[in-house]
């Protein structure tokens, strides 16, 4: 059936596909934004999809799975990979096809990827020691131990090693380690918020659950990194989506601490919401104007219907406008 997105995901992941999107925060807005363009949307496990698939040979099938389980284990790599060959029997769009997969999965590939399509990333070192400061991540992994390497350290060729990125900055007379996260659809930015962690912690790996809940420490950096470097911050998800097609992406970026203020994206990977991170700052968010987690839903929604529609997927309708 024409105009309808067919949400899979899989039973071992659960609905949230281990931290991709939050069900109860993210479909409702989605399908109440897609309902008023006479869109509907269905959701299936993988098994039920393999029994229904042939009754929506003309949808939009949306896969959410964690891009790093679907490398590491063979057993869901399979079942996600034969989702995806009924999916394309039939005239249909896949959205978060394997072939992505793999490539966020790996931060190694990731880089190089980007780096081919003119995005700015952290200098790769394949060297036997490191030349200068590296920061080491494992290759294929999400929240694991880094390792802050000095000039002449032995370097471990298994792992994600990179020139250090240098995102100190201070308030308060407090130094703290930045990184900004930019949720896409596609080539399409719709939020960008930013985090830090006090470099006093000693970890220069920083995560939304780092950031101090402190209003004033979050309008600060976005007022001093992310508004003057908005049109910089679009033209890299540009470029990004350019790569990797429709889909719903975030964007790790290390913003320098010169004068320059140059931009590295140092991961990305699948993602549809902005999830614990929202739900810690929501006591907050009357004093964070940048923190429209709700408005940015809207804008993805209306991101997704759009770029569809421009690949010849889904019926105009009678529809209202969006932004």
């Amino acid at each position: 059936m024409k105009n309808e997105v067919v949400f899979v995901a899989f039973r071992k992941l659960g609905l949230s596909g281990r931290g991709k999107v939050t069900p109860g925060f993210f479909m409702p807005i989605f399908e109440e934004v897609l309902s008023t363009y006479g869109v509907a949307c269905r959701h299936y496990w993988a098994d039920e999809f393999a029994a229904e698939h042939r009754n929506h040979p003309d949808a939009v099938v949306v896969l959410i799975y964690n891009e790093v389980q679907f490398t590491l284990d063979a057993a869901l790599r399979q079942e996600v990979e034969e989702v995806e060959r009924l999916a394309t029997n039939g005239n249909r769009l896949i959205i978060h096809e394997t072939a992505v997969g793999r490539v966020v999965a790996d931060k190694v590939l990731t880089n190089q990827k980007l780096q081919n399509a003119g995005v700015s990333v952290p200098r790769l070192v394949s060297s036997a020691r490191a030349p200068f400061t590296v920061f080491s991540n494992v290759n294929i992994g999400t929240a694991e131990p880094v390792q802050l390497l000095k000039a002449g350290a032995e370097l471990d060729p298994s792992r994600y090693n990179t020139e250090f990125v240098d995102t100190r900055r201070l308030f308060k007379n407090r130094p703290y380690y930045v990184y900004l996260r930019a949720m896409c659809v596609g080539p399409v930015c719709v939020s960008i918020t930013v985090r830090a962690r006090p470099t006093d912690e000693n970890d220069p790996s920083v995560h939304g659950s780092d950031m101090p809940l402190d209003a004033e420490l979050v309008n600060h950096l976005h007022s001093r990194i992310v508004a003057p470097q908005e049109p910089a911050i679009n033209d890299i998800c540009k470029r990004i989506g350019m790569l990797f097609g429709t889909g719903f992406f975030s964007h790790d970026i290390l913003p320098t601490n010169d004068a320059a203020t140059t931009l590295f994206v140092c991961e990305t990977g699948f993602k549809f919401d902005e999830d614990g991170f929202r739900v810690r700052f929501e006591p907050l968010k009357e004093q964070i104007p940048s923190h429209d987690f709700v408005g940015a839903m809207h804008r993805a929604s209306h991101a997704f219907l759009a770029q569809v529609r421009e690949s010849g997927f889904l019926l105009p309708g009678g529809c209202r406008a969006g932004n």
